[in-house]
């Protein structure tokens, strides 16, 4: 997932060409927002995501540009905060010359499912 709204792509350009290193947090936590969104319509009734199996942040960066952690530390404190201190499996972030749309990040992740429980006996 983009750092989309509705249809619109909200953020274009290359990681790291700006001064403040933090300039990127933002379309990163959208990204990753939609992709837990785009999780969450597959689940079935009664579940909710329970983790991360694993997630890679694929950026569209200048040349030169090292520091890869950094951009996927966004998407890692986000999913912490959503689901918890060890709510990842494995991550990659992978550096790429372009992506869709001139997009700076694109989130792909695999999540598993939990189960909710109702209270009820079954």
């Amino acid at each position: 997932m983009t750092p989309r709204e509705g249809n619109e792509l909200q953020y274009v350009g290359l990681v790291g060409s700006h001064d403040d290193p933090e300039s990127d947090q933002e379309a990163v936590e959208m990204a990753t927002r939609n992709a837990l969104a785009a999780a969450e319509t597959c689940l079935r009734e009664g579940e909710r995501i329970g983790y991360i199996l694993s997630m890679t942040v694929f950026f569209a960066a200048e040349p030169g540009f090292e520091d890869h952690a950094r951009i996927a530390d966004h998407a890692s404190r986000l999913i912490a905060s959503w689901l918890g201190d060890h709510a990842i499996g494995s991550r990659v972030a992978v550096s790429v010359a372009s992506l869709p749309s001139r997009a700076p990040v694109a989130i792909c992740m695999v999540a598993a499912a939990e189960g909710v429980d109702t209270g009820h006996d079954q």
